[in-house]
């Protein structure tokens, strides 16, 4: 597990940083001379005897407080240089561990006979850090709920309160100093309600400064919240445990209050993300994109944008992560979908194919620098995926729809050749027996009479044989697909005529439009090449809110509107745009040329 700090400015670390390794160090030989002093002082008779010291694991455990302040500080100070959290308890830490360094040597008898027996005068550095050292934990046991977790007062209406704390600590500091050096003048027992003012001082800053925290706990959203918790409740049990007394039980409770404070402030990292620091395990980019790759191999297609989803939301450690497509709708998801904590969107091409979510691992928070990189990179594989199924299941609509139109042309072929083909051509079988017969018989009259029935049967057949044809699927579009069989088709009709023709991004149309707008293409280009006396013919098909619009122009000789009449052509393709429910245009003027124009929904309903 390693400590990932994001958005972290690199200006000025390295000062800071072996600032901190400098202060550690004093630390750690200080903690361990304070232990090894201690260890001498249970370990030596004459000194346990003179000075009589609670049991060596108590006392080893309160000598190395200071470090696990400063611990915590240094972590803290090495990722946010710019926070004053970090410094506050990496250098009260420090300073806590120097003072009881110092008192375990002079409890030891390291520093001499005076100094072992109490005497203040032996031990003016152990003075002097001992009112520092006091000064610095009531302050900052004070003023740390109000700076954390930013480093900073929320606001001015936290200043006056926390002035208070430091006031009030400064006055308790003085009072201990004048009490333990007999310094201070005589009262004669008139100081007596004097002698608590300082402590009111300091608990009227603190208690305001804590409740001014605790409506700031219950308005601020997750993880804060938490944050604010946990350290608000190790300071002020800390505080309560603290003045109840010096029996072994409350000492044990003292110290172990003691190590509450780094153990909160451990929790708000490593569970709650304190500042933006992640300690979760790292994901390596390369691997997570190798995972993926492997995903898309392995996976079925109808899991496939699960699987890379999956694989996305395990490198950040995010609570879930979607994929919603151009209308906003969810084509994949995984795991909880609450507030995003990132998204981007989705393209290929630069043609948008829907957008990627990754869930908050707490409201409200964002990721960091390197999570936004590695999400941004993991994106353009998303889209990727997201286009190539996308395409696949294109291909799938299309190939289902030439299959149900084959079996529909296959199906509606058996009944026309059921129902009208066969009994015509049997009836004509018929007929050709009775003409068989008359010419036997030498009836001239009634054998003349079935000929004359038999030319209108046949002629009546060949017309239902066109009829039938005409009404299947053209094969071209079977073979080709609509676009390129459009364009084959428009070569082959107006192959001496210069022809442009433009198609624009078109959806899987349903059988009916296809084949409505292909003969009707065939037959504006058939008539434009036979009439116009065109230079040039322009075709243009392109959907837009979920219409289909086919446009033929040309530029030749026109005609009057007004004056022509429409013949069969024209007919038969406005015929065809009525049945779709569309509709079909013509626009012409002598000189100008004249445009054909079909619309039509997509979404038909064959009239």
């Amino acid at each position: 597990m390693a400590f990932a700090a994001t958005d972290v400015h690199t200006e000025g670390m390295w000062a800071a940083r072996a600032t901190v390794v400098v202060v550690v160090l004093l630390t750690a030989v200080a903690g361990v001379v304070g232990a090894a002093a201690e260890g001498f002082a249970a370990a030596v008779p004459d000194v346990a005897a003179s000075d009589p010291r609670p049991p060596l694991a108590l006392a080893l455990a309160g000598s190395l407080v200071g470090a696990g302040w400063a611990a915590v500080g240094a972590v803290l100070a090495w990722l946010r240089p710019a926070n004053l959290i970090g410094w506050m308890l990496l250098v009260v830490g420090t300073l806590t561990q120097l003072s009881l360094t110092e008192e375990a040597a002079a409890a030891a008898g390291w520093l001499g006979a005076d100094a072992a027996a109490g005497d203040w005068s032996a031990r003016p550095i152990g003075l002097v850090l001992t009112l520092v050292v006091g000064w610095a934990i009531m302050t900052m046991l004070g003023v740390l709920p109000a700076v954390y977790p930013d480093g900073r007062l929320p606001s001015r209406r936290w200043l006056w309160p926390s002035i208070m704390v430091g006031i009030g600590a400064a006055l308790v500091q003085v009072q201990w100093f004048f009490a333990e050096t007999d310094a201070g003048p005589s009262t004669d027992g008139a100081g007596t309600a004097l002698d608590a003012v300082p402590m009111l001082v300091f608990l009227a800053g603190a208690v305001a400064v804590w409740l001014l925290c605790i409506v700031r706990l219950f308005r601020s959203p997750p993880p804060r919240r938490q944050q604010l918790a946990w350290l608000l409740a190790s300071v002020v049990l800390l505080i309560v445990v603290n003045t109840l007394g010096d029996s072994l039980t409350v000492q044990v409770a003292q110290i172990t209050t003691l190590y509450l404070l780094p153990v909160a402030i451990a929790v708000a990292l490593l569970r709650y993300r304190l500042l933006g620091i992640d300690a979760a395990p790292r994901a390596d980019p390369m691997r997570t994109v190798a995972e993926i790759g492997t995903k898309v191999a392995s996976s079925e297609e109808g899991e496939l944008l699960g699987a890379v989803l999956a694989s996305v939301q395990r490198s950040v450690g995010a609570p879930g992560a979607r994929v919603l497509d151009e209308t906003g709708a969810v084509a994949a998801s995984v795991g909880d979908l609450a507030s995003p904590g990132f998204t981007a969107d989705l393209a290929v091409g630069g043609v948008p194919v829907g957008t990627l979510e990754v869930t908050a691992r707490w409201p409200g928070d964002r990721y960091g620098a390197r999570d936004e990189r590695m999400l941004r990179a993991l994106a353009a594989q998303i889209a990727a995926v997201v286009r190539a199924q996308r395409l696949t299941e294109q291909v799938e609509a299309q190939r289902d729809v030439i299959v149900d139109a084959r079996l529909h042309e296959r199906e509606r072929l058996r009944r026309e050749l059921h129902d009208g083909l066969g009994p015509a051509l049997t009836g004509i079988g018929l007929g050709l027996e009775g003409l068989a017969d008359a010419v036997t018989a030498q009836d001239q009259a009634r054998a003349l009479e079935i000929a004359r029935v038999l030319r209108d049967e046949v002629g009546g057949t060949v017309a239902e044989v066109r009829r039938i044809l005409d009404d299947l699927q053209p094969a071209a579009l079977d073979d080709n697909g609509f676009s390129q069989a459009i364009r084959h088709r428009v070569a082959a009709v107006a192959a001496t005529l210069p022809v442009e023709v433009r198609i624009g991004d078109l959806p899987v149309l349903p059988l009916e439009v296809e084949q409505a707008a292909y003969r009707i293409v065939s037959e504006a280009v058939a008539n434009a090449a036979r009439h116009a006396r065109a230079a040039r013919l322009l075709v243009e098909i392109e959907t837009a809110d979920g219409r289909l619009t086919l446009r033929v122009r040309d530029d030749g000789t026109g005609f009057d509107e007004t004056a022509a009449h429409a013949g069969i052509g024209l007919a038969s393709m406005r015929e065809r745009a009525r049945e779709l429910g569309g509709e079909l245009f013509v626009e012409s003027a002598l000189g100008v040329g004249t445009t054909v124009t079909f619309e039509v929904p997509i979404g038909v309903t064959v009239a």
